[in-house]
């Protein structure tokens, strides 16, 4: 009979701790974070869960425990172990082997984050030693966290765009209104990152354009996307609502008379 797969897991304290103290609910919530991952590494490997993961050993004296992973039901046993499939899935994060990831490695990668978390706050690193042939030691510290982080941002880069027409309301100032042809033109420059956008206004009258005109505005749109670039190829407007933007705190100035009592009504 084949051998269960065991994890050993240690946490270190931050280095301010001589004593290489680490709270109990950091722990607690790493190895919680930990077997919530080995699940989905079991689920991803053989298609639903197949194992279950129990604490073997806890080490008195340090902050160490050793899981291991046992078929459910016990008379079946899955083709690939979640230990191994997550050394695998860990160890190719680490080296930046990631060229093959894809969508469908997310949320795998997001767990990962997550049992990154806290670390250099709540503890300085912990230490993933899977036992067996082919193995490799994981060290979760701030590197791997950073190379987690970076993974999940080059997968979203692979996503595809999308390309298409939706209906959406956008926010920034109107600009360069273009009255010389049959269909008005304008430019809308948003407010996050002053990005200007093509308008189409063939729905719009003239006086609103007008009145719009170098004014905060909200419009809603028809958006047109080409699926090259993440924000639309143009806007055919539909409507544009006026609104004043926020003022400055000086603004306020003088807008509210507060009622001091008479010296003698207090007394």
């Amino acid at each position: 009979m084949a051998k269960n797969k065991q994890i050993h897991f240690k946490m270190h304290g931050l280095k301010k701790d001589t004593d290489d103290l680490v709270s109990p609910g950091a722990f607690g919530s790493k190895l919680v974070q930990l077997e919530k991952t080995l699940k989905l590494m079991d689920e991803s490997a053989n298609g639903e869960s197949g194992f279950n993961y129990g604490i073997k050993d806890l080490k008195i004296g340090s902050v160490e425990v050793v899981l291991e992973e046992f078929p459910y039901p016990p008379l079946l046993r899955p083709q690939r172990s979640g230990i191994e499939e997550f050394n695998n899935f860990a160890a190719k994060v680490r080296s930046g082997d990631t060229a093959l990831f894809d969508i469908s490695h997310k949320v795998m990668l997001e767990n990962l984050k997550d049992l990154c978390k806290g670390v250099g706050k709540n503890f300085s690193y912990a230490e993933l030693d899977i036992q067996g042939k082919n193995s490799t030691k994981i060290i979760i510290d701030e590197t791997f966290q950073s190379k987690a982080k970076q993974t999940v941002v080059e997968i979203e880069k692979k996503l595809p765009l999308f390309k298409g027409i939706t209906y959406e309301t956008h926010i920034g100032h109107l600009k360069e209104v273009d009255l010389r042809n049959e269909i008005p033109k304008a430019k809308l420059i948003l407010f996050v990152n002053r990005i200007e956008l093509p308008c189409i206004c063939k729905s719009i009258s003239i006086k609103t354009l007008c009145d719009s005109l170098n004014k905060a505005v909200s419009v809603l749109a028809k958006a047109k996307y080409d699926g090259i670039y993440r924000l639309p190829k143009s806007l055919d407007l539909v409507s544009i609502e006026i609104f004043r933007e926020p003022g400055k705190l000086s603004d306020w100035k003088g807008k509210f008379d507060i009622p001091y009592p008479n010296r003698k009504e207090v007394i």
